[in-house]
This record gives structure tokens, sequence and C-alpha cells, in this order.
């Protein structure tokens, strides 16, 4: 993983890298509130961490604070303020330590598996900016960071291929799975509903080969050849660029694609960015001749005086003599293992525990092999040395929660010891390593009814007029007439709607968790930060900004005369010359309650807030993530076009 320039690889993995945390913070901070706050849909309890603060300072702010903060840096590092390049190690530290607090204060829904790669991405990126760009040392990190890039790159990839075939559910096995996306995932896109048209082969083809990418050729980003690792991370993108086309990922996708951008070197990025917009952002990279591999003294001597880039600069690195070659040879083999399996059957065994096993293994002597080297080339000295432990830390934590990942599909992969499953805890804890499965995900099967969902409904009317029932949470859900499609919203992650789609799986609900009539009584009411998450502000900026003053439910009076939860089962539309891209198959009332009802059970001793919990601020009710944002696509946009045009 150090063969090869990586002055462009760096710098734009830098950006990404900083991306990353700045939507990881403001999706917090716009959530915080509703999710945390004292009438939030999970408000701080006597034995949470963040119940401490809670008499002192609003729970919500306790989060969204330090969160806007984190956004601001992360910003700064988007657009490439000078004072925190300077310093960009230190702020990219900072930043971690940020979110890990944030995440640890959190009383529910945090962290999650795209909050366990924006952690492990920061450590990380702590490597990879570790000192000044240029001096041996610097490149010695740098070249630790790529190889723990690589390797959180393979995990991901390899966990997520491993549980869908390992687990209880044939869509993957039977490679249908893109034509029941729609029931795999909360965030569906409308992708599946058009593969759902398409003929059964290219589909099955299209599955097979992203489970060949993600559960095979992971093992090979680790490799210590250019040319076989640049071609298996090409490979990676293009299964990240799947996943993210067919379901809204959060930000576990610009995590992959970070990953892949700090392992792949300035071959790629010459070739994939322009030239003028590298200079416009800020980047400096040496000249290059055309024959490619130079000496550190040619890359010198083709730099100015001042260290400035030179006009025809980027651009100019050769790809791998056998980048194409080996990138045709992984789809021709694939090709010939998708013939054999259309040849004597549709669905493919479920793997016992030797085939993912033996993967693994090969992972690990690849990067083992890696490790050794960065090591050796690095030569002596004490930074160094500090470098080679605390990579080697976050490595052997990665490594020992790929097993616990790997125990998780069958009692084969690892023998019951006390003393891994203590060190494993520890290593969660101190958030150096996670196990990245998910075992919701890997149960999910798609039903012949279809998807299931919940909708929350309110009555609106009166006793002359007549009563009617009107959708109160189908922004990120199917609507009542199907007609509603569904929405980009990644790399964001409404949490509290997953969380309500999950609820939505189990399909005996009896009684309905705490936070739900927290959310009925302020959907009935028109109050609390919770209900807002689910339809829109109440009041301030906010409101103005999101709130249709004409729909139904910002129209009708409050309290609503009744509230009730429905649980939907809904397929894709067959008719493709009908507006609506759903149909309905099931419908059942879970609980329908008037609002003296919720009133009575909102007084409980269980549901109320904790004593002294302080109510947020009027601020709450700005816009403040939206405006953070904006500023720092203007002040990038600004630093690109304006600033860029000056300087060419």
């Amino acid at each position: 993983l150090g063969v090869g320039e990586f002055e462009m690889s760096c710098f734009v993995t830098r950006r990404l890298l900083a991306m990353i945390y700045c939507v990881a913070f403001l999706s917090l901070a716009a959530q915080a509130e509703g999710l945390f706050g004292c009438s939030g849909a999970f408000p701080p309890m006597p034995n949470d961490t963040i119940a401490m603060l809670a008499d002192v300072v609003p729970p919500g702010v306790v989060v969204a604070v330090p969160a806007l903060f984190g956004a601001v840096l992360a910003g700064s590092l988007v657009i490439a303020v000078e004072f925190c390049e300077r310093y960009a190690g230190f702020i990219f530290a900072l930043m971690w330590g940020i979110y890990f607090c944030c995440v640890d204060l959190a009383p529910a829904l945090y962290p999650w598996r795209e909050d366990h790669l924006v952690l492990e991405a920061g450590l990380v990126g702590v490597f990879l900016l570790n000192g000044s760009s240029g001096t041996s040392g610097a490149k010695h990190a740098q070249g630790i960071g790529r190889f723990l890039a690589a390797w959180l790159l393979f995990r991901a990839s390899f966990v997520c291929a491993g549980e869908r075939l390992i687990g209880p559910c044939d869509a993957w096995r039977d490679l249908t799975a893109f034509q029941e996306m729609q029931e795999l995932e909360p965030l569906p896109l409308p992708l599946p509903w058009f593969f759902q048209y398409a003929p059964r082969l290219p589909v099955q083809a299209l599955c097979g080969l992203k489970l060949f990418i993600q559960f095979l050729l992971s093992p090979l980003v680790l490799a210590p050849v250019s040319s076989l690792s640049a071609p298996a991370v090409v490979l990676q993108i293009f299964a990240v660029l799947m996943d993210s086309a067919f379901a809204n990922k959060g930000s576990a996708v610009l995590v992959m694609l970070t990953m892949a951008s700090a392992v792949l070197d300035d071959s790629f990025h010459g070739s994939l960015w322009s030239q003028g917009l590298l200079q416009s952002w800020g980047c400096a990279v040496s000249d290059r001749e055309d024959s490619g591999a130079e000496t550190e003294e040619q890359t010198q001597d083709a730099s100015d005086s001042n260290g400035k880039v030179q006009n025809d600069s980027i651009g100019k690195v050769k790809s791998p003599p056998a980048f194409w070659p080996v990138l045709i040879f992984f789809i021709y083999a694939y090709g010939a293992l998708f013939a054999a399996f259309a040849r004597t059957g549709m669905t493919l065994p479920k793997p016992s525990w030797e085939l993912p096993v033996c993967v693994a293994a090969l992972a690990v002597l690849l990067a083992l092999w890696n490790f050794v080297s960065a090591v050796i080339a690095g030569g002596c000295g004490t930074q160094r040395t500090v470098l080679v432990f605390g990579g080697w830390a976050v490595w052997s934590a990665g490594l020992l929660l790929l097993v616990v990942d790997l125990q998780s599909q069958g009692p084969h992969f690892m023998p019951a010891s006390p003393t891994l499953a203590r060190a494993a805890q520890a290593a969660i804890e101190l958030h150096v390593a996670h196990p990245l499965h998910s075992a919701s995900e890997a149960a999910r099967c798609p039903s012949k009814k279809g998807r299931a969902d919940l909708m929350i409904q309110g009555a609106i009317g009166s006793q002359e007029t007549g009563f009617s029932w009107i959708e109160l949470t189908s922004h990120y859900q199917p609507n009542i007439k199907g007609d509603s499609r569904q929405k980009v919203v990644q790399p964001y992650t409404p949490r509290l709607d997953v969380e309500l789609w999950n609820l939505a799986q189990n399909q005996d609900v009896k009684v309905l968790p705490p936070w739900v009539y927290r959310v009925l009584h302020g959907l009935t009411f028109g109050e609390g930060a919770a209900a807002q998450l689910l339809t829109h502000p109440f009041g301030g900026l906010a409101s103005q900004l999101h709130t249709d003053p004409k729909g139904p439910y910002a129209k009708a009076e409050k309290p609503l005369h009744g509230i009730r939860m429905v649980w939907y089962r809904r397929r894709w539309e067959n008719d493709t010359h009908s507006n609506s891209w759903w149909s309905v198959t099931d419908v059942q009332v879970l609980a329908q309650a008037a609002p003296q009802d919720l009133k009575a059970y909102m007084s409980r001793p269980e549901m109320e807030a904790m004593p002294g919990c302080l109510p947020a601020p009027w601020l709450v009710e700005l816009p403040l993530a939206e405006g953070v944002l904006t500023l720092i696509v203007a002040a990038l946009l600004w630093k690109l076009i304006v600033q860029g045009s000056a300087k060419n």
C-alpha cells in the first residue's frame, strides 16, 4: 500500500474525511433536541450520563452545541482554511473526541453501524493527517493510515456481504434482493421499482456481482501489489455506489468511499479530478514526468521554489501497468462463476463456516504483510515507534472485532473466551473498533404481502362536518394513496423514522414502547420536539422554512380529536400506467387514543422526564444546522469558483 505517489490522494481523502464528520455532526445537531430533549422521544433518565447535566443545561443542547462546533471545525477543513490546514492533525483528533463524547452522551439510537464507521474512519484520519506533509515521518504515518483504511474497507465490505450470505433470509442467496430492496431497507429509493420489471437474469447477475466483489475480492484491497489492490478497490467503489443507488445508507457510503480514496494513489485521483478543481481547492502537487515512477529527488526538482502547483502537474501519472488486465480478469472470473451458477441452479447454497474463515484468514495474512513492510520501511525513531504501536493497537482491535463479527454468524468461528470478550468490550467502549455486523439487517426477509410500515394518523373535523383521518408521518415512507416517491436523503439519516420502521418489522407488536406514546402525545397537542422530527417544526424560523401552512395538519385545530397508529403492508404497484407506486395488501390498527387518554397516560411517573430537566431555549427553534451547512457550502463555492478563477 506504500507504492506510488499519494499527494493528491492525501489531499482528497482529507476533504472527504472532513465531509464525513461535517455531515455526522449536522445530522446529530438537527435531531438532538427531538431525540434527547426534555420533550424528546428519549428524554434523559436518572441512569443516563446526560442526566448529570440535565438540571444545569438542557439535555438536547448538551449534545447539539458540541455537534455544531464540530461541524464548524469539519467545515473549515473541507474549505481548506489555512489555519486549520496547519493544525489539521490536532483539529481532526479534536473532532473525533467530540463525536466520541456525543455518541456516549446520547441515551438512545446512538451508536448505529454508520456511527461505528465514522469513529473508526476518524482514527484512520489521525494517522493520515499526522505531521507535516512531505516529511519522512509524515509519509510513514500516512502509510500506516492507508493500511488501516484498507483494513476498515475490507472489514466493512466483508462483514456486510457475509451476514447477507449466511443469514436466515434467502433474498441474497437467490440473488433477487435488488428487486426486494424496498422490504430490506428502511429508506429505499425508486430504483427497485424499475428492477421489478427488469428480466430476472440480469438482476441476478448484478446482485451476484455485488456479493462477489464484497465477499471474495475484499481481501485483495490489502494486497501489497498495486496491480491487485487498485482493481479490487475500484470494484469496491462500484459495489458501494450500487448500495447507495438502491437505498439511503446515511454516512456509511461516504465512509466507504473515503477509505477507498485513501488506498488509491495519484494515478487514480489524477484521472478522476480536474486540474483546475484541485488547484482552486488548494492542492499543491509536485510535477510528474509521464514515465510515472520518479524518485523523490525528481519530484522535488519538478516543484518550484515556493512549492506551488505547476499548471501541468495534475493528471500525468500513469495507472499500474497491470490494472486493466487484472480488472478484466476479475470480471471474467465472475462471469464464469455466474454461468456455472445459472446452469446448476438459481439459489446459492448457504456457505459453511470454513469459507468466510478462509477469506478472513487471507485478509489477515495480507494485512500482516503490509504492516511488517510499513514497519521495515519506516526505520527507527521515537515518533515512528509510537506510530507503529498505535497502528498495531488499532489493527489488533479491528481483528478482534472481526472475530466477534464472525462469531455472530455461528458458534464455530470463535471459542468461548472470557478474556477475548472483555478485550472486545473494552475496544468498543473506547471506540477503537466496533462490530460492524447488523443482526437486524441479516434477519430482514421479504414477504409476499410486501413492505411493513407504521403510520400515525390524526382525526380532524367536527361533529357537524364529520371526522376524517389524515396522515402525520409520511415524510420518508409511502403515504395512504401510495403515490409518494421515495426521497433521497443520504447522507442524512432520520433516526426516529428508521426506528419507527424497525418497530413495524415486528409483526406481533402488542405493547408499544414509551417513546411512541411521547410522539403520539406531541402530535395530538401540537407540541414537543419529538413530534416535530416526524412532521414539521411547530414554531420559529424553522417552521417558516419547513412547514406547509396550507397542509391539513398545520391548519387543524389542536388538540386533534383522536390519533391512531396503523400497521400497513404494501407492495409495488403492478400497473405501470397508474400514478401510484404502492398498493396496500394488509392494514391493522395497533393503537387508538383520544387526547384525554394520552394526557392521563403521560402523567405516569415512568413517562415524565426526570425532575429538574431544563426546557430548551428559543434558539432551538432556529434552523442552526441548516444555517451552518449553507455557510459551509457557500464558502466552498466561493473558494472554488471566485478565488479559484482568480488563481487560474
